[in-house]
């Protein structure tokens, strides 16, 4: 292959990466400890986090490195007893509509909505692709 041809083919490439989302979603998941640690909690969570579960999410709270949003789902996360306090249903919503937040976090709260008594094998196979890293 000549210079040319493997320019083209670089550029190509550029572009499909650049401007398809499909191409970039599964490049964001799990970027995050906090979102990775939130999602393999839910994933085996049954009724509501353990005391474990409990100080990891006040771990993800207090520090300040945490974003708004790991924030409000580890506030959710804590609030579950069987299902998602109907409280935290309001600022889910803004998560789950927001323009800015990432796949991971928007599926995080969707499981979170979605709660009840444990998650779903639909929405465990979504947290495991959080953490998936292959």
């Amino acid at each position: 292959m000549n210079n040319k041809t493997i320019t083209k083919f670089l550029i190509l490439g550029l572009i499909i990466v650049t401007i398809s989302p499909a191409a970039m979603s599964h490049s964001n998941h799990g970027n995050d400890a906090n979102v990775r640690a939130m999602a393999s909690m839910l994933a085996s969570m049954q009724h509501f986090p353990s005391e474990e579960d409990q100080v990891k999410l006040q771990e993800i709270l207090d520090q300040d490195s945490s974003t708004d949003n790991e924030k409000t789902l580890a506030s959710a996360i804590m609030r579950i007893e069987h299902q998602s306090d109907p409280e935290d249903a309001f600022s889910l919503d803004s998560i789950i509509e927001s323009e800015t937040a990432s796949g991971s976090v928007i599926n995080i709260a969707i499981v979170i909505k979605n709660f009840s008594h444990g998650v779903s094998d639909a929405d465990k196979r979504k947290l495991q692709l959080i953490n998936f890293k292959g």
